[in-house]
């Protein structure tokens, strides 16, 4: 979903700023004192939103809601920790290596 959702959005964006500019353009009048004409979202801008999306987040919640193991019910697990613990890890292996080389992977 986040493939179709980020560049809708991209698109989105890049229209109003460019309705914007095209405003101020032919009707100076509009113009504000604001300085910043707004960002255009390119394909390189859109590739590293994707990768670097709310994962951990996603799976840190999708964990969380896993119910510990009880006995009398018989449902949850009881590897709730072990399943925190790992999806810590790739947490942390996402956001500091594939976050640190999502600068060489743009150059």
């Amino acid at each position: 979903s986040r493939g179709v959702m980020i560049p809708c959005l991209s698109f989105f964006v890049n229209m109003s700023t460019k309705a914007t500019r095209t405003a101020e353009t032919l009707c100076p009048g509009l113009r504000s004192n604001n300085t910043q004409t707004g960002v255009v979202i390119d394909h390189k801008m859109q590739f590293v939103l994707w990768f670097a999306g709310l994962r951990g987040a996603m799976s840190f919640a999708l964990v969380e809601s896993i119910p510990l193991y009880d006995s009398v019910s018989g449902e949850g697990t009881m590897l709730k920790p072990e399943l925190k613990a790992i999806t810590s890890a790739c947490i942390m292996f996402t956001v500091f290596v594939l976050g640190g080389d999502t600068y060489y992977v743009m150059d």
